[in-house]
């Protein structure tokens, strides 16, 4: 796992997104989208890939967001085949 993936995963969860950064702590590798405008797409998530427990966690405003989760951790599956 790396931080290049967890963007990808990010990429194909949410496309349209203006610019995406991604980065990493010693417990996850995280990555995150901005819009120009929160108007124009909706607002940014931000995703975690935690290492201890081989997870993928959504984050809104800093706040945990479950709706997305479930299809980013089958994209993560997805992705390790």
């Amino acid at each position: 796992m790396s931080k290049e993936i967890i963007l990808s995963i990010l990429k194909e969860y949410y496309s349209q997104g203006d610019d995406y950064i991604s980065g990493e702590t010693p417990e996850y590798y995280w990555a995150c989208y901005s819009n120009d405008y929160s108007m124009q797409h909706g607002y940014g998530i931000a995703i975690r890939y935690y290492k201890s427990s081989n997870k993928i966690r959504a984050y809104q405003n800093g706040y945990r967001y479950k709706n997305p989760e479930q299809k980013l951790n089958e994209i993560l599956c997805q992705n390790k085949k």
